[in-house]
């Protein structure tokens, strides 16, 4: 390498031979190449500078995930500068910062395009120590953003100030993750830390805005007692588990104290404050501006989805999960955390949401209703070809982990708080530990999510691209493969390596997954028979028999349950055989299967009652 270095070295004035030489050492598009280490030396000054730097950026640029991007981004970055010697003057004192520059142009055109706004300035801060080795916590972000704002920042200021910051927080982060300083719970909650800090300020300066306009919300207790009220930002989905990737969007809800009160002018009720405050939030951090976004923002978690009002109270969330709650928020609310605003409010929110969430009795038809909405998910893969291997949606990918660990903690948090986590690698680890999967599964799932999030986020950070499907060109895939980590071996190549690892991850998370959900299917029917058999007996009180009746979805447990005995014993002055009795209590439990799985139990039975009744 050494003698073909020398030789660049000596044809830098030469393209077309530049280009040879390029082609030879391992750039794709060798006269692309040729031509951006052409025009870094042209122009300089002092060359003797550049040509002791030359063996380094050749180097770093090769060992680069993507080494013509590299070249590329490099030339570009170069070019920012007025005098360009300065850089090359700055690099040559700061031996680390030209790896770190090179490694993040082969690895993120999104990322490299902002480090070309302010080039200087980017390089400086590069440089700052210790800015890699160790994570930054959420209260230095929070208060380095605050020393950002005044009393007299705008929205549109503010707006600047966020999408800076996100972009300058994303370069720190990824450059952590491909150097691997960061594991990947560390990565996830940085970018997990740094959406939380950028709520928490987009509510501190639109909230006072606010207030400025309308003054303060406030709200009567039941003891005729007034109070200011409170507002929390949800997180739900990745961002409340601590688990957001590169190009997640946000899944938020807002959440206010009490809709009983008006602002101290008069001018807005406590529900108008909140709807527009949170209409505030969600354009500071979802808007499209000419430096692009902080967050993409989805609210359609809350109740009623699209239709329903951005902003509920306290009361108003207790009345819509305990009236019309459906399975799929359930398994929402799982990550739900508060992460701006009010965290007591949060906390109230999360205590009130419990037995909604986490039911006492086990509740199998979550493990039907979580694998029907992997089924549909499936369905539209079938659609698009079974070759596409998408690292989320697809056969053992990530969903599937996410949906084994929710029907598990659906099926039985309620019996057991301690698995009741929000954070996928730790919940795995607790339903090891309580004994509902093996530690064999655990280890299986863990390094199959690891490996998984890892390819998404390799994916994602190329160009912010919000896609989770791998590439089918050669190029694109050894490409991916090494920002993932691996490298060229005697016996497989990179991208060879990356394909053997996801196809035996996925095919493990498969069967583990079917499994499951094979095993507690059959338990559910094993359940069924076993209820049947106990409510048709006598040997419940009627109280009982409602609580087993009401485990199934009938909405008149009471009535069911009059409906069994009805079945059992006949009409009032009615004699049945012990025959026809003993037939009876053996073909119930089928019927019992059929009625709970069926749309409207509660229908299905008083329909069987009246056509026995009939027959006499």
């Amino acid at each position: 390498m050494k003698k073909v270095i020398k030789e660049i070295r000596e044809n830098l004035g030469d393209v077309d031979k530049l280009s040879s030489f390029m082609s030879g050492i391992g750039f794709s598009d060798s006269r692309r190449a040729a031509i951006n280490l052409h025009n870094l030396e042209k122009g300089l000054k002092n060359q003797d500078i550049f040509n002791r730097l030359l063996s380094s950026i050749l180097n770093c640029s090769l060992e680069s995930p993507d080494p013509d991007m590299a070249l590329n981004n490099l030339e570009r970055f170069a070019a920012g500068y007025e005098d360009k010697d300065q850089f090359f003057i700055f690099a040559s004192h700061h031996k680390d910062v030209l790896p770190l520059l090179i490694l993040l142009f082969g690895s993120s055109q999104y990322l490299s395009n902002f480090l070309f706004s302010s080039p200087q300035e980017n390089l400086a801060w590069l440089t700052g120590k210790d800015l890699l080795k160790e994570s930054l916590s959420k209260e230095s972000m929070l208060e380095y953003l605050r020393g950002l704002i005044s009393a007299r920042t705008s929205l549109n200021e503010l707006k600047s100030i966020l999408r800076k910051f996100r972009k300058k927080e994303y370069i720190r982060i990824t450059l952590r993750d491909v150097l691997g300083y960061g594991t990947l719970a560390e990565i996830t909650r940085e970018i997990s830390n740094v959406a939380d800090v950028c709520l928490q300020i987009a509510y501190d300066v639109c909230n006072r805005d606010m207030v400025k306009r309308y003054g303060r919300p406030m709200y009567t207790d039941m003891d005729g007692d007034i109070h200011e009220c409170s507002f929390t930002v949800l997180g739900m989905g990745k961002h409340g588990g601590e688990e957001l990737n590169y190009s997640s969007d946000i899944d938020i809800m807002y959440l206010y104290t009490s809709e009983k009160g008006e602002t101290t002018s008069g001018l807005l009720t406590n529900h108008q404050y909140y709807v527009k405050l949170s209409e505030m939030i969600s354009n500071v951090i979802g808007d499209t501006t000419d430096e692009g976004f902080v967050f993409r923002v989805d609210t359609r978690l809350r109740p009623e989805g699209t239709r329903g009002d951005l902003a509920c109270s306290l009361r108003s969330y207790e009345v819509y999960y305990e009236s019309w709650g459906k399975t799929w928020e359930r398994a929402a609310l799982l990550k739900a955390r508060p992460v701006a605003g009010d965290e007591l409010l949060g906390r109230a929110f999360l205590t009130m949401i419990q037995p909604f969430v986490y039911r006492k009795y086990l509740d199998f038809t979550a493990i039907n209703e979580i694998r029907g909405m992997k089924t549909k998910i499936n369905q539209n893969l079938e659609v698009k070809g079974r070759d596409i291997k998408d690292v989320k949606l697809g056969y053992g990918g990530i969903r599937e982990i996410e949906f084994f660990i929710q029907a598990l903690q659906l099926l039985y948090g309620g019996k057991e708080p301690w698995i009741r986590e929000r954070n996928a690698l730790r919940a795995l680890h607790r339903l090891a530990q309580k004994g509902f999967i093996s530690y064999e599964e655990e280890g299986i799932l863990s390094k199959a999510y690891q490996l998984l999030r890892r390819i998404e986020h390799m994916i994602q950070i190329v160009g912010e691209r919000q896609t989770h499907v791998m590439p089918t060109d050669l190029r694109e895939l050894t490409t991916l493969a090494k920002r993932v980590g691996y490298k060229d071996r005697d016996r497989y190549m990179a991208h060879e390596q990356l394909q053997k690892d996801y196809d035996y991850y996925t095919q493990s998370v498969r069967k583990i997954y079917d499994d499951l959900f094979r095993e507690k299917g059959e338990e559910a029917e094993r359940e069924k028979a076993s209820d049947a058999e106990i409510i048709v007996g006598d040997v419940l009180a009627e109280d009982e028999a409602v609580l087993i009746l009401s485990k199934y979805h009938f909405k008149d447990p009471h009535k069911g349950y009059r409906n069994v005995i009805l079945l059992r014993d006949g009409a009032p002055f009615s004699h049945q055989t012990p025959r026809s009795r003993q037939i009876f209590l053996r073909i119930f439990p089928g019927f019992f299967r059929q009625i709970t799985s069926s749309s409207d139990p509660d229908h299905a039975l008083n329909n069987l009652e009246a056509l026995i009744s009939s027959a006499g």
